[in-house]
């Protein structure tokens, strides 16, 4: 995999990386991150109920936050029928991801009272096909393969797109990863990618090259597993109704920062 644009871009980047996804991040008294497959595993689906708009609270900072307060207050709110991620409750709330029809994400603290738990049915191999965003700086690509149990999985990530001073220096962070998975019910994941995903006109290789097709996922969460070969990109992947989740280690799929971790939102249809 290609880690940087260029060698400047290795200078002074040990930097916390952004905070990503409430499903992962800024969970009640700890990082998430620090614990991913909890955090993946104890994520669920909410529908805001019939009647009446949920309000965006914060759930950072002073304030005691979340309170049903002016300084609590957020600017945002889901409509009726949205349906959102679920991190955890605090309080009288529920924490959660949302992502909307133009990608842009919104997370915070609504009331739990106007919420619904939904439960998805369970996802065929066809079901995780298609285009997956997180950010403009993250996104998935999924595709059939002959074989209709086996999906094909390329990712590319930046980190400082968005800092026009990197971008102007060559300083902006890249990553990517090329991989087969064979999903079990709503869980997905390899051990090792295949290989420089970046490059262009980038295919991946027989299925025969990719380790673990037989691993099921369900009880084996590779990006955390203590033998993995750390030199290599992996990954663990949740497809819970309309988001997919994804976990990787920071800074094994690519430079310093980068990251493959969110809650991805289809954008483009799939490709039978």
């Amino acid at each position: 995999m290609r880690k940087h644009v260029a060698l400047v871009a290795m200078f002074a980047l040990a930097v916390p990386a952004t905070a990503i996804a409430g499903v992962f991040y800024n969970n009640s008294g700890a990082f998430v991150s620090e614990h991913p497959q909890v955090a993946m595993k104890s994520a669920w689906l909410v529908r805001v109920k019939p009647g009446t708009n949920a309000r965006f609270y914060s759930h950072m900072g002073g304030h005691s936050c979340p309170t049903l307060t002016d300084a609590c207050k957020g600017r945002g709110y889901l409509v009726p029928g949205d349906i959102a991620v679920a991190a955890y409750t605090e309080g009288a709330f529920t924490i959660v991801e949302f992502t909307g029809p133009t990608g842009k994400q919104t997370e915070g603290a609504i009331e739990s009272r106007l919420l619904e738990r939904i439960e998805p049915p369970k996802p065929t191999a066809q079901d995780w096909l298609g285009h997956w965003q997180d950010t403009d700086e993250r996104d998935i690509v999924i595709s059939p393969t002959n074989d209709q149990s086996i999906l094909g999985f390329v990712g590319n990530a930046m980190w400082g797109s968005h800092d026009p001073r990197r971008v102007k220096i060559g300083a902006v962070n890249l990553g990517d990863f090329g991989a087969y998975v064979k999903p079990v019910e709503e869980w997905g994941g390899f051990v090792s990618d295949l290989g420089d995903a970046n490059e262009p006109e980038y295919r991946l290789p027989a299925t025969a090259k990719q380790d673990g097709l037989s691993t099921d996922w369900t009880h084996y969460f590779p990006a955390d597993a203590d033998n993995a070969d750390s030199g290599r990109c992996r990954a663990s992947f949740r497809l819970l109704g309309s988001y997919l989740l994804v976990y990787t280690p920071l800074y094994v799929c690519g430079g310093m920062n980068v990251t493959f971790t969110g809650v991805y939102r289809r954008v483009a249809p799939r490709h039978k």
